[in-house]
């Protein structure tokens, strides 16, 4: 039986324990309900609106909702995280909620550039996937070049995940002017 979980075992109440839980890579390993509880102190003790009893009373309304909404299903992680945000909105601790979700953002997009830093770049560059490639005449198509594409392509995920907020992340072209702002044309 996962930890946390005792209470609505022993009194009979409810579906059955969640047991297990699927990562984002796919493996599925044993519940723990003692990491929802963590994660929930650690956010009220960031904003200093409630102490680990009401991380445990948290936690344990997360575990009963994922337990009545999953059912025999596996819960996962993001699912659970998604409920420890509807259980925080529907407390009294918005101030929590909000530096919870946030938190989370910021890890969303540290895996994002994670994950886009395992991108092939270097099968990119030496197929000429990419129009940067065939149209920078900073560099030649050589070693140089692909240095210079991949320090390109990392800062660039670098800046929009990390840097910029979500409203310039946001926008089409990544940088390219709108009519109004173009430079005039030379007569």
């Amino acid at each position: 039986m996962a930890q946390g979980q005792e209470r609505y075992v022993e009194k009979g109440q409810g579906p059955d324990p969640i047991r297990s839980i699927h990562k984002r890579d796919g493996r599925i390993v044993p519940f723990d309900a003692s990491k929802i509880t963590a994660a929930l102190f650690k956010a009220g003790q960031t904003t200093g609106e409630y102490t680990e009893d009401t991380a445990k009373q948290l936690g344990l309304r997360v575990v009963a909702l994922a337990q009545t909404i999953c059912g025999d299903k596996t819960p996962t992680v993001e699912g659970i995280q998604d409920l420890v945000e509807e259980v925080l909105l529907a407390s009294p601790f918005k101030k929590t909620a909000r530096a919870y979700i946030l938190y989370r953002d910021q890890h969303t997009r540290n895996r994002q550039m994670a994950e886009q830093a395992r991108l092939d770049l270097v099968t990119r560059y030496l197929g000429g996937n990419d129009w940067q490639i065939r149209e920078s005449s900073n560099s030649a198509y050589s070693l140089q070049g692909l240095h210079n594409y991949v320090s390109t392509e990392v800062s660039k995920t670098y800046w929009l995940n990390m840097i910029y907020t979500g409203e310039v992340r946001g926008q089409p072209g990544n940088g390219c002017r709108s009519k109004r702002s173009a430079p005039q044309a030379r007569k």
